[in-house]
Parts: structure tokens; C-alpha cells; sequence
């Protein structure tokens, strides 16, 4: 058997949780296929990444390396045609997508990850021609797909729900800690990061793009009123500019909170590591998450967590983090945590518990009977 996988999103200089997810997949399911051959696609201009990335593969990996001058349609065109000249040789052929795109004409033995549809729940973080794209691509390669995994129980019932995608066909693969994540910041990391960063005082953090859709805006309004109550912290933000920065950084520049706080852009692993551990708060105020793998970094971390309720946020977070329906109630979540010490060390005892409980193990477990 020949697996053929998308390796593009793998090879990101500056990844999020996708890219994430497609690493540690590429990573960690060939060692459960050593029979089967494994062919990784990517652009040419990827091609340094890749030693980077993956310095040491299973001997039954190889790499496809395509050139296409445009960064542009590369999966719908370029890809679409490797993977379609390789279907029609002698053998049995499955193709695997781990993030959420697939060529539009896929053979039938296609795989995908579909991560969520934030596009259709939440249709104003996104450009109209975003969502018609999106749309479009999900609809018919959900149904053409073999087999639809899914983070979480959450994206499979909103595919259910939305694409009358039948339940039998997706099989949820819960996502886990990165690999790269689980060294422990010690106190000479967290010097240099203090020191790199200019960090003194103690801190709310959030990580992921600065955004609309993540709730950056809901947590610059709470920060305001926790430092209106007389909490002396501030807030850092750790992440790349996404949809609806522009309003964000407007919201920042009017905030009478401004000078506390603290944009970090996108940052290396090593560093957000320090950056948990560093934290007084954790928080989460995402309008939709199809998983949110920064809640099993921060447990891991030992940061607090407090989080918004918001599509699969708490079918992860489990009773790990302090849960709110609202901005209030994230307000009184984080100043308990911030006032009462008890409080705080249950919670960070609760999250490291319940970061346990997801593995690559068990992901790819649930995943590989697909590809046998």
C-alpha cells in the first residue's frame, strides 16, 4: 500500500495548531505502517524546511518534492495532478489530507482532516470569498472522502449537522500535546525569556492569532475592567495579526489600559514554554475552537486556565479550566484565580490531570485501521 500525504502545512516557518497537528501526524503514523510506503508532497520552495523540521523520518518516507513557481493553487493544481498520475499506477492508493484542504478532483480514496467549519459558525471573521471557497471545497470533499477525521465531537456533529455528512464516516482523533511543547521551562529559560522580552510584572496571557475570531477584543475589554477593580497586571499577546486586526489595534491604541499592554507577535516554541510558565492567568476567550491545543499546552505548562465556553473549548478543557458563558463571568473567573491561591492550585493540579488524558498513542490508534 502507498500512503500519499499532503505535507505541506507541516513545513509552516511559524506554525499554528494545523500545522501542528500535521507534524506530529507525519511523524508519529509511519512508525504504525511500516509495511506501507509513504510518499510526503510539498512545494519546491519548502524544500529547506523539510531536514528542519522532520531530521529523522522511518526509512518507508519519502519525499515529493513539486515544483510549481506560483505560491498560489498549489493544492488545487499542481498537487491535484501528482496525486491524480499516482492513482492510476498498479496498487492500492489512499491519499491523506491532515489540513483541511484536499484537491478539489480527488480520487475516492481520499482521507481528510477536517479541523471545523468556523466558517459557517462564525461567518463574520471570514471574507465572503473565503467562506464561498470554503464551502465549496469542504462540501465535496466530505463527501467524496473515504474516511473524515475530526478533532472533536464538536466538528463532527457541526459536519452532521450542516453537510448531512453521515456520523459513521467521521472518526474523531482528538489532538494532543505537541512533541515539541513537553520540556518544562526551568528558571535559567525563563530568565532569558523575561529578559528577551522586557517582562517584569506578572501577567495575563493568551496565545494565537490576534483576532476577531480568538477573542482578542473580548480580552482587551476584561483586562480594562480587571485593572479598573485595581488588579496591577498586565496582558500579554502572543500571536500573528489575523482577521479584524485592524479594529484590535485601535481597540489597543484607545485603551486606557494601553500601556500594560504587551504584543509579542509570533514567537518560537522554547519561548511560549517559558511564557506558560511565567503566567498568572491563562486565557481563552475564542468565539469557536474545532479543538484549542493551546489549552493542553498551558496544563502542561502549569499556567491557569480560563477559558470562554465556545464550540469545543469545554469538551477539551474538561474541568481543567474555569469555564464562563460570558465576558462577566471570565471577568470573575480570573479574578479568583488572580485573589485566591487554593483556587489557583486546584485548577493548575486539575488541568495537569486532564492534559494526561490525550496522547499521539491513542490519536494515532483511532486513525490507523483507516490505512490498513
Amino acid at each position: 500500500m502507498s500512503i500519499h500525504i499532503d505535507a505541506s502545512r507541516a513545513l509552516d516557518v511559524q506554525p499554528t495548531g494545523v500545522n501542528v497537528y500535521a507534524r506530529e501526524i507525519i511523524e508519529h503514523l509511519p512508525l504504525t505502517l511500516p509495511g506501507a510506503e509513504i510518499i510526503l508532497y510539498a512545494p519546491e520552495w519548502l524544500r529547506s524546511r523539510a531536514p528542519e523540521v522532520f531530521p529523522e523520518l522511518p526509512v518507508n518516507c519519502r519525499w515529493k518534492f513539486l515544483r510549481w513557481p506560483p505560491k498560489f493553487l498549489w493544492t488545487q493544481i499542481r498537487l491535484c495532478i501528482s496525486w491524480r498520475v499516482a492513482s492510476w499506477k498498479k496498487g492500492e492508493h489512499v491519499f491523506f489530507a491532515p489540513a483541511h484542504v484536499a484537491p478539489f478532483f480527488s480520487p475516492c480514496g481520499t482521507v481528510i482532516t477536517i479541523h471545523d467549519i468556523a466558517f459557517d459558525v462564525l461567518p463574520q471573521a471570514y471574507s465572503w470569498h473565503e467562506r464561498l471557497f470554503a464551502r465549496i471545497l469542504t462540501r465535496r470533499t466530505a463527501r467524496r472522502a473515504r474516511v473524515i477525521f475530526s478533532p472533536s465531537e464538536e466538528t463532527k456533529q457541526q459536519l452532521v449537522l450542516r453537510y448531512s455528512i453521515p456520523a459513521q464516516k467521521i472518526i474523531v482523533t482528538p489532538l494532543a500535546l505537541p512533541c515539541g511543547v513537553r520540556v518544562r521551562a526551568g528558571a535559567d529559560e525563563i530568565s532569558r525569556v523575561r529578559l528577551k522580552y522586557g517582562i517584569t510584572r506578572p501577567f495575563l496571557l493568551t496565545i494565537g492569532r490576534v483576532e476577531y475570531k480568538k477573542g482578542t477584543d473580548i480580552v482587551l475589554g476584561v483586562f480594562e475592567k480587571l485593572r479598573r477593580t485595581g488588579h496591577d497586571i498586565d496582558l500579554v499577546l502572543v500571536g500573528k495579526p489575523g482577521v479584524g486586526y485592524g479594529a484590535i489595534r485601535a481597540q489597543i491604541e484607545a485603551s486606557p489600559a494601553r500601556a500594560w499592554i504587551r504584543e509579542l507577535g509570533f514567537t518560537p516554541e522554547n519561548d511560549s514554554a517559558a511564557l506558560y510558565s511565567m503566567a498568572s492567568t491563562y486565557v481563552v476567550a475564542s468565539r469557536y475552537e474545532g479543538f484549542g491545543i493551546n489549552i493542553l499546552e498551558a496544563f502542561w505548562h502549569a499556567a491557569p486556565v480560563v477559558a470562554l465556553r465556545a464550540g469545543s473549548t469545554a469538551e477539551v478543557a474538561g474541568d481543567g479550566a474555569a469555564l464562563a458563558h460570558d465576558a462577566a463571568e471570565l471577568e470573575a473567573a480570573i479574578d479568583r484565580v488572580l485573589t485566591d491561591p487554593v483556587e489557583r492550585a486546584a485548577l493548575i493540579q486539575r488541568g495537569s490531570a486532564r492534559a494526561a488524558d490525550f496522547s499521539w498513542e491513542k490519536t494515532i490508534g483511532l486513525m490507523r485501521p483507516t490505512f490498513l
